[in-house]
């Protein structure tokens, strides 16, 4: 029941900065309009990445904006290793797919993966070196074609040549695995274990892989890892794909409302009520923005800053510092608390200890109400 608005740009962004700089303009602006909804996961920026010579490659679940650039650089390096060897294997022929049973050579192997499966392999010609060839940093070869064999198969992984004997696999049955897949000494090989048709699978799904480095870089959809590298995910989709939104009638807007940008309503809040610009982006930044403004109008005689305080920065110190939860503290919290502030029922150095006791549930005015000096003497 939430509509979603995509928005795109040109092809015109030339460096990882620039793309932080784009998404955080455009996260900017969406923030600026109404009704927008907010935190993490709600506006969701998708990175399309291609150089000279390559093709485009979209990243998706890019969510941090201080991620953006490192995403971007390490796709370009991907891409530019793929171009690499794609020069490499200009003069070179890959062998026709063959998937061999490997089962009964592994049957005393002690690698946990291969225990009580089938496993099942397929030579790659003059792949010995490039299976290992790393295309970012803890990412290779080898990881490009286990992403196929997992996403299209469900397999947890492969094992290839180069990083073998290890995983359990000792170097005698690297041999035996050699000598039944007809390897000489530049080929590689490439292993699954698994059900019998979730092999067939993945290895097609590799030997399909193995044959795209003759192209360059594929045309596919990726995901952001934590680290700054990604994961393939589907292909890139083609014309086959069915939009239905393409069927209906565009409609140009003819009158359009612009609002006030968070940027612009930053630079109006140090200016109209003498914030400095770390509170004043806080401020508007906040949930409590509207609030603000009403509050300054309705009690014209309590200082800009202490209202800003108030509303962003005391919750802040109540959560931090006294490990007190302000979930509680709403629009009608503030006001009450402005109420009693201008009528002189409590004064400003304990709104505080106020705010305090309205986050635990113990607020009573009567606790905190202020005696006339006749009172005090009185009582004296």
């Amino acid at each position: 029941g939430i509509p979603l608005i995509e928005v795109g740009t040109e092809p015109d962004i030339r460096t990882p900065d620039q793309a932080k700089e784009v998404a955080a303009q455009l996260g900017m602006m969406l923030r600026s309009l109404p009704n927008v909804k907010r935190g993490l996961g709600t506006i969701r920026q998708d990175v399309n990445v291609s150089i000279r010579g390559g093709t485009r490659v979209e990243i998706k679940g890019a969510q941090d904006l201080k991620q953006i650039p490192l995403l971007i650089e390490l796709e370009v390096k991907r891409q530019a290793e793929l171009l690499k060897i794609r020069e490499e294997l200009r003069h070179h022929r890959l062998n026709p797919l063959e998937i061999v049973d490997l089962t009964v050579l592994l049957e005393g192997c002690s690698s946990k993966v291969i225990i009580d499966k089938t496993v099942m392999g397929i030579k790659l010609h003059d792949f010995t070196g490039l299976l290992g060839r790393e295309l970012q940093p803890n990412y290779r070869v080898g990881s490009e074609f286990s992403g196929r064999a997992k996403i299209l198969a469900g397999v947890k992984g492969i094992f290839h040549s180069d990083e073998l004997p290890n995983y359990g696999i000792t170097d005698r049955e690297v041999k035996l695995l050699r000598k039944k897949l007809k390897c000489n000494l530049q080929d590689g090989f490439v292993l699954v274990a698994g059900s019998l048709e979730r092999c067939r699978i993945a290895l097609k799904a590799v030997h399909a892989r193995a044959l795209e480095l003759w192209d360059g870089v594929p045309k596919e959809v990726r995901r952001a890892s934590a680290d700054g590298t990604t994961t393939y995910m589907r292909p890139m989709p083609g014309a086959a794909r069915m939009y239905p939104e393409t069927d209906i009638p565009l409609i140009y807007p003819y009158s359009v409302e612009i609002p006030e940008l968070l940027s612009d309503k930053i630079i109006r809040f140090q200016k109209n009520y003498s914030l400095n610009e770390d509170m004043a982006s806080f401020l508007v930044k906040s949930s409590f923005v509207d609030l603000f403004e009403e509050i300054v109008e309705m009690y014209p005689k309590i200082k800009n800053t202490f209202i800003s305080d108030v509303l962003v920065a005391m919750p802040r110190e109540i959560s931090r510092k006294y490990k007190v939860d302000v979930s509680s503290l709403g629009e009608k919290q503030f006001k009450e608390v402005f109420k009693h502030l201008a009528s002189g029922k409590i004064h400003k150095d304990i709104v505080l200890d106020v705010m305090i006791d309205m986050c635990k549930g113990k607020f009573n005015i009567s606790k905190y109400e202020s005696l006339s000096t006749e009172d005090i003497h009185a009582v004296i």
